[in-house]
């Protein structure tokens, strides 16, 4: 999958209510060495459709707002907490740094929370 077609999601029949919402991001380096981050947070949204990674063929397509009681585990030191207040800024585009979320104490000088989707890019 990629480019602009979506992500193959499948389930059977109606999926079921659910009130955290997870994601798990891992990386490989050069070295060959793996690199983990998990993180959950409470629901953002009711429908299942709408908190799977984001895609230019799927309605809505973008994620942006304030997260609340969020835990995070991983390999790395010190990326580790639980009941963290946090935000999601997830689309597929890329990132400007105008603050369109609105973040307090987030920067329009650079990229860190409250960016902004750029819908002009091209996609690989």
């Amino acid at each position: 999958w990629g480019k602009r077609r979506g992500v193959p999601y499948a389930h059977v029949g109606a999926a079921p209510a659910f009130s955290r919402v997870a994601y798990y991001l891992e990386l490989e380096g050069a070295e060959g060495g793996r690199r983990w981050a998990w993180a959950s947070a409470e629901a953002f949204a009711k429908d299942v459709a709408d908190v799977g990674v984001p895609c230019p063929a799927c309605a809505g397509g973008a994620n942006q707002g304030p997260l609340a009681n969020v835990n995070v585990a991983s390999n790395v030191p010190g990326l580790d907490g639980t009941g963290l207040a946090g935000n999601i800024e997830f689309w597929p585009y890329n990132y400007g740094m105008e603050n369109s979320g609105g973040v307090p104490g987030a920067s329009a000088e650079l990229y860190d929370s409250g960016v902004s989707p750029v819908k002009n890019c091209r996609l690989m």
